[in-house]
């Protein structure tokens, strides 16, 4: 019998449970804060049908030689590693299942390769290369902040969201349309194309930059036709969507 799906997308959120024995329903996390709660785990039975645990979350690494063991009671397996280990922001995160916060990372010195686990669970190794143009050449595991949203080290700081822009293309669909949907007047939405795109004020051929500061602080309510075309076709969107948001 083929194992059945369940989409935490689907559920009215997830639950936090602190022992297998509190799981009630599909979308619950298990937070594994001890070696005694793991063997705790390891003792479950195996699933027939369908996994019992949709995930689970632990301040410490796995053992190898166990990790398929509990690979096969649980969905999803995430690290945390705060000093906290999981702060009340991580936890809304986890049952709201924000992928846009870090819960913890994982960081190979010998490849440089940096792994982030994030609040929806998934693991998202980001290279060297997209490392090295945000925080520079990094030989320890960068400090990762108490609310899982930007990332250190050597000084330099970047917010966790623009390393998963980089790395995940189903991420970066989904976090600009959700960021475009909050933008709720013409103002908001062509400072945050902009931005997104990376352009200056002064990038508008045809239209100073004066021109859109004033558009961007609200001066200039509806700008002329022409004006908002300039605009849109820079920031690669049609003159409907800078007017309506859709």
């Amino acid at each position: 019998m083929p194992r059945r799906k369940r989409n935490p997308h689907s559920s009215h959120g997830i639950r936090l449970v602190q022992s297998p024995a509190d799981i009630r329903g599909d979308h619950c996390v298990l937070l594994v804060q001890s070696a005694a709660q793991l063997d705790a785990v390891l003792a479950l039975p195996p699933p027939q049908n369908f996994r019992r645990i949709w995930g689970m979350c632990a301040p410490f690494i796995i053992r190898s030689e166990i990790l398929p063991a509990v690979i096969g009671r649980i969905e999803r397996v995430a690290y945390f590693d705060s000093p906290d280990h999981l702060s009340p922001i991580k936890r809304k995160a986890i049952e709201q299942f924000d992928s846009s916060v870090v819960l913890g990372s994982l960081f190979d010195s010998s490849t440089g390769l940096l792994t982030l686990m994030r609040a929806d669970l998934v693991s998202v190794p980001i290279s060297t290369d997209v490392l090295k143009k945000y925080l520079g050449a990094i030989k320890l595991r960068p400090e990762l902040s108490a609310d899982g949203t930007m990332l250190s080290s050597a000084g330099k700081s970047v917010p966790v969201v623009n390393l998963l822009m980089e790395t995940d293309a189903v991420f970066r669909r989904e976090f600009r349309r959700r960021t475009w949907a909050q933008q709720r007047d013409l103002a908001s939405r062509i400072r945050h194309l902009r931005k997104l795109r990376r352009a200056r004020r002064e990038d508008f051929p045809g239209l100073t930059s004066k021109t859109i500061a004033r558009i961007e602080r609200g001066e200039i309510k509806m700008p002329q036709r022409e004006t908002l075309r300039l605009i849109a076709i820079h920031l690669g969107v049609e003159i409907d969507q800078l007017l309506t948001g859709l």
